[in-house]
């Protein structure tokens, strides 16, 4: 689950790296690193058994005395949220390859899966 939400942020890193007068990389980068998260809520979409329960749930206490912990799951009515916005990622950025402003377009929804994905799959304690 944290690579689920990791990776775009990280993906968004890397493309910001990239030089704007490398335009030509901006497309195939951009959507190559969309595609990682996808396969990721892919395998979890095909391992996921439905149940009244949340799977693949993490948990780690940062600071006990305030009650701050990372905490995730999945439960049905996220998972295919998870998908869909995946999904949807790499085919904004698929087609809106015409955009000049493409570099920006690239690293504002890459970026912007990463917290997204966290909002759907964080749980209170």
């Amino acid at each position: 689950m944290t690579a689920l939400i990791l990776l775009p942020v990280a993906g968004a890193v890397v493309l910001a790296l990239v030089p704007s007068r490398r335009r030509e990389l901006h497309l195939p980068l951009g959507v190559a690193l969309s595609i990682v998260p996808l396969a990721l809520a892919g395998y979890l979409f095909w391992v996921f058994e439905p149940s009244s329960q949340y799977q693949f749930v993490e948990r780690a206490v940062w600071y006990e005395p305030w009650g701050i912990s990372w905490y995730l799951g999945v439960d049905g009515i996220s998972l295919p949220m998870i998908v869909l916005t995946a999904l949807l990622v790499g085919t904004g950025l698929w087609h809106g390859g015409g955009f000049d402003g493409l570099r920006a377009l690239f690293d504002v929804a890459i970026l912007g899966s990463g917290p997204l994905t966290y909002l759907l799959v964080k749980r209170s304690a």
